[in-house]
């Protein structure tokens, strides 16, 4: 390929950067990034990387090399990136190459290539734009009916936008029936490359808009059943921290209940005294609430999960630090925060094959400038680590409820932070949340 002009190197170019995203993608339906890909910039420098290399393997023009290089370099960028069993990434990389094996020889019938009239004069053809077009309509059509991913569209939705690339396509094999000869004119095949180009790029942007927004609809569907919970969960802890009211109410007023059976005693009224003592005993009975600190809906979050936890026979033990600070934390974001927490923490501890135990330490660190809330617990099973820090297990990605990235970006927005830890069979969460105003 000595003689490729501009036009060639720049078609060739969009070949590579489109032969990577659809790549990326399809493996983005069915697997998690590894850690080190969950920084944007890393993620654009990987597949910068991906792109250039493929890229430098073209120019040089064989075939051959071309084949065994792309399969390995591909090959490379997804098992690199992904996490996953291997044989399940390999099985997805063989359909991700038959995809693509199979949108070339469907092409091939399409537009006759045998034979050489049906091609544009160029080195490297203007058909590959339209090839790539054919190749991500391929890829679109697995992803939606056989992928995983949250971005995936309502099927009617979705055959109403396939009439796009459809129509595109279809007007690019219109345009090579056509018998036009763009090769005598310079500026007519420079239009022609710059509107292929932006019609294969436009329709795999649009697909990408309305994925990412079908993705922001299910996450805000999502929060939204999440508020719900929280706002109910509230108003149970508020009922529990009335109750409680009344039973202090009840235990400041015990003096007069005894003098009142007194009185009954010394009149020899059994059955009043009876009916008195079942009373104070049915409202001792409905009034176990366990007092943690001062802090009402605190106090009522650790007594709730403690009940839960005796039922589950998971020993669960608390201390909260006289005086800790919390009126700068709204009750909803507290029962968000420390309720997420400690019910993951349950939940895990209540499939520990070991000892289940939830430890939870709440204390003032540097003089009072951040509450300090340490969770620990038990666990069984596989979890997926960057260093020493939680990334998600690999049955259920990320925690329940809010998830790691949720509960730190609520952390944050306390001037704190959420950090996860693990040490053999022991899982710590340690939540961060500035004092200050």
């Amino acid at each position: 390929m000595n003689g490729m002009n501009f036009i060639d190197k720049y078609i060739l170019l969009v070949y590579c950067v489109v032969e990577i995203y659809l790549v990326y993608t399809f493996f983005e339906c069915f697997f998690e990034k590894k850690s080190w890909a969950l920084e944007t910039k890393r993620l654009y420098l990987a597949n910068a990387g991906a792109v250039f290399s493929l890229y430098a393997v073209n120019l040089v023009g064989k075939r051959e090399l071309n084949l065994v290089m792309f399969t390995f370099i591909t090959f490379v960028f997804v098992m690199a990136l992904f996490e996953g069993k291997t044989e399940s990434r390999v099985l997805c990389y063989v359909v991700a190459y038959s995809i693509i094996f199979a949108s070339e020889c469907l092409f091939a019938i399409i537009f006759n290539q045998t034979n050489e009239k049906n091609m544009l004069m160029s080195g490297v053809h203007l058909e590959i734009l339209s090839l790539k077009l054919l190749t991500y309509i391929m890829f679109v059509l697995v992803e939606q009916f056989i992928g995983t991913s949250k971005r995936k569209m309502d099927n009617h939705i979705f055959l109403e936008y396939l009439c796009l690339p459809v129509a595109g396509f279809g007007i690019m094999a219109g345009i090579f029936y056509s018998g036009f000869d763009f090769g005598t004119n310079v500026y007519v095949k420079v239009l022609i490359t710059v509107c292929f180009s932006l019609l294969l790029i436009g329709n795999i942007l649009v697909f990408y808009a309305f994925n990412r927004y079908s993705e922001e609809m299910y996450q805000n569907a999502e929060n939204q059943i999440l508020i719900t919970k929280q706002q109910a969960d509230l108003k149970y802890y508020t009922q529990m921290d009335e109750v409680q009211g009344s039973h202090n109410e009840f235990v400041h007023n015990m003096n007069h209940y005894l003098s009142m059976i007194h009185n009954f005693a010394r009149q020899g009224d059994c059955k009043s005294i009876m009916k008195a003592v079942e009373e104070m005993s049915g409202h001792v009975e409905n009034s176990e609430t366990e007092i943690f600190c001062s802090h009402h809906v605190l106090n009522m979050i650790l007594s709730e999960k403690k009940g839960r936890a005796e039922k589950n026979q998971i020993e669960f033990d608390v201390y909260v630090e006289p005086g800790v600070r919390l009126d700068m934390v709204s009750d909803l974001d507290l029962v968000a925060l420390l309720g997420n927490l400690l019910d993951n923490a349950l939940r895990a501890a209540g499939e520990c094959r070991g000892q289940k135990y939830v430890k939870v330490r709440i204390f003032m660190q540097d003089i009072g400038g951040f509450c300090v809330f340490r969770i620990i617990n038990g666990y069984s099973g596989d979890i997926a680590v960057h260093g020493n820090t939680l990334l998600s297990t690999k049955s259920e990605k990320g925690l329940h409820g809010l998830g790691i990235g949720s509960v730190n970006k609520m952390a944050e927005k306390y001037g704190g932070y959420l950090s996860c830890k693990i040490e053999k069979d022991v899982f710590t969460a340690i939540l961060l949340l500035s004092t200050q105003d």
